[in-house]
């Protein structure tokens, strides 16, 4: 109840607060200037260019689809024969009917697992392994199907919306037969045994990682949603993983289902063309290996792109799965906070100690580096910003104001100077292009947080350009080694990664300063790539924008669409600005995040022009 009134007090004044500004002179000046603007800019090529959606790229053979429906044609007859065998249907109609079936098969199998495993050894796990016990227990009697159990609950809704299908909540339409329970039972005493012989707790869990493989292989949308959520806490070749178990899918989904259409975005053509710049880059690389295995990781973040573009497909999906990002970064910026709080070994490995005496700790929770996790942060705090203003329930704002709140604590205690000015420059662009009205949030927002920051926090960003500190001292004799480098390799590039370029830059490095990337990213496109590398680059970016742009223009409806939209392109400008300080693709799971911010926009951008058309 107090909850309640505070909320409708806050909701109150802020809109006293907007009255006053309505009819204010500021307001009435500001409306002036932006007519004049608009006037002016009325006949700009510029502007008028942003303002107007890119076409695809649909003319060529590969875009037209006519690749797709040769290998259809060929993959037809034998996808047709494989469909008949009985391993094929046998597979297919488990995944088919795994949330339908009683779990009393699941538990079967869980029972004689952890019942070999605690009776020949891994004591150590004892208290886990009991619990399991009590589960697969519980299971076996209860002999109802999960979506029986678990139908009503708020997480089995929250994945009906995620991948638009409804989980029935009612009795499974088959009772599970002897030889499927005992098929589960032998399986679960194999498992159990294979564990004990090679003394491995993994084993098991290699197994449930091959039923949730078969997930992703029957619904690609699985693997790639997994990735995207999973990605701040799983290793890189985890996400790699998934990400290509999805690609699989999909392409049996391509090939198998005729009426599967392919989403084009103006983006395809140049993304791909980037691709293959960075294979050529790899294979005449300094160090080939090295740049080709980087490659390949690179390689699977694109096809991440377009695994997004194809399974996000309506707005219910799309809140779903940012949603699910933003409380996933929650959970970072909860860790971040505590590491703060309590402190760890590494706090200090970042920070010029003598000039900042009084920075303790830089956080870094799961990412290993402030700067790496201000920039994951950097691309979800203006989503949750703009969510703040667009969510239509009361609730919903509070919850969106406690997740923008702990991102951006978090993100101040990152120390990340580069990140803290491009999360100014991403919340001025987001108010500029969601509302123009609400600057005057930002002036306030401006005029009263050095008041509440702490001193090391100001001091911390006053340095910035201070080459008294030695952060800055050292990327100043990075950029100038880099830009030496560059006159005689800015053609072709060196290769992909840090063993290509430490064989080359040490030989045009200043002061000795040793380094593994540019600390920049547009310096670095360059090295590795070479000059057609940073203009197509520069292609994406600005196709992206000039989409992004002229959606945002067009849209005057939907509230929450443009602040997805809006919030989403504002991130990434706030990280392009960060990448002018630091090699943002230094980290792969933020090159991943790349792909990714710039895959929602384009799905989003895609609902409302879909929506439109019909």
């Amino acid at each position: 109840m107090t909850q309640s009134l505070i909320v409708s007090l806050v909701v109150k004044f802020v809109k006293w607060l907007k009255g006053c500004f309505d009819t204010s002179t500021f307001y009435k000046f500001q409306q002036f200037v932006s007519k004049l603007w608009l006037k002016l800019t009325d006949k700009s090529f510029f502007a008028n260019y942003f303002k107007t959606y890119p076409n695809a790229l649909k003319g060529s053979a590969v875009f037209r689809g006519k690749i797709v429906k040769l290998m259809r044609v060929l993959f037809g007859k034998l996808y047709a024969g494989l469909s008949k065998s009985y391993i094929f249907g046998t597979v297919s109609d488990y995944y088919k009917n795994f949330f339908t079936r009683s779990v009393r098969a699941y538990g079967m199998y869980i029972f004689c697992t952890v019942a070999v495993c605690l009776t020949f050894g891994f004591k150590e796990y004892a208290p886990i392994l009991l619990a399991l016990l009590v589960v697969s227990v519980f299971a076996i009697i209860a002999d109802k199907s999960i979506s029986v159990l678990f139908g009503n609950s708020i997480a089995v809704k929250f994945i009906s919306k995620l991948f638009e299908a409804k989980i029935p909540n009612q009795q499974p339409n088959q009772s599970n037969s002897r030889m499927y329970i005992c098929t589960h039972a032998v399986l679960g005493l194999v498992t159990g045994a294979a564990a004990v012989i090679t003394n491995s707790i993994y084993v098991p869990l290699m197994a449930m990682g091959l039923v949730v493989a078969g997930f992703a292989i029957y619904d690609y949308r699985i693997g790639i949603f997994a990735a995207l959520i999973s990605m701040p806490f799983a290793p890189t070749m985890g996400v790699v993983a998934m990400v290509l178990v999805s690609f699989v899918s999909f392409v049996l989904k391509m090939l198998s289902d005729t009426s599967f259409k392919f989403r084009h975005t103006p983006l395809d053509a140049p993304i791909a063309i980037f691709a293959l710049i960075m294979f050529i880059s790899s294979v005449t690389s300094f160090a080939p290996v090295s740049s080709i295995k980087i490659f390949l990781v690179y390689f699977a973040f694109v096809l991440g792109f377009y695994l997004t573009v194809n399974a996000v497909r309506t707005k219910g999906q799309l809140y779903a799965l940012i949603i699910s990002m933003l409380f996933a970064g929650v959970a970072v910026a909860i860790y971040g906070i505590y590491q703060h709080m309590f402190g760890f070994a590494e706090g200090t490995t970042w920070t010029d100690t003598e000039m900042f005496e009084d920075i303790e700790t830089r956080v870094i929770s799961t990412f290993g580096n402030p700067n790496v996790l201000g920039e994951y942060l950097l691309l979800l705090i203006p989503v949750a910003a703009g969510y703040v203003l667009s969510r239509p329930s009361k609730f919903n704002k509070v919850i969106s104001i406690v997740v923008t709140a702990l991102l951006s604590l978090c993100m101040i205690y990152t120390y990340s100077r580069g990140n803290w000015i491009g999360l100014i420059v991403a919340i001025i662009l987001f108010c500029m292009f969601y509302d123009g009205r609400i600057v005057w949030l930002g002036a306030l927002f401006a005029f009263f947080v050095p008041m509440l920051l702490p001193q090391n926090v100001i001091d911390r960003f006053l340095s910035v350009g201070d080459t008294a500190d030695t952060s800055t001292s050292y990327r100043v004799y990075i950029w100038m080694g880099t830009i030496a480098m560059l006159k005689d390799y800015w053609m072709s590039g060196i290769g992909l990664g840090s063993d290509a370029f430490n064989m080359i830059y040490p030989f045009y490095s200043y002061s000795g300063i040793v380094a593994p990337h540019a600390h920049n990213l547009y310096l670095h496109i360059i090295a590795e790539n070479g000059i057609m590398g940073i203009i197509v680059f520069l292609v994406i970016v600005i196709t992206y924008y000039r989409m992004a742009i002229s959606t945002i223009v067009a849209e005057k409806k939907d509230k929450m669409l443009k602040a997805t939209i809006t919030g989403l392109s504002a991130g990434m400008f706030g990280y392009l600005v960060q990448g002018m300080f630091d090699n943002v693709w230094y980290n792969y799971r933020i090159v991943f995040m790349f792909y990714i911010i710039i895959a929602l926009t384009c799905c989003a951008i895609l609902v409302k022009r879909e929506a439109d058309q019909c």
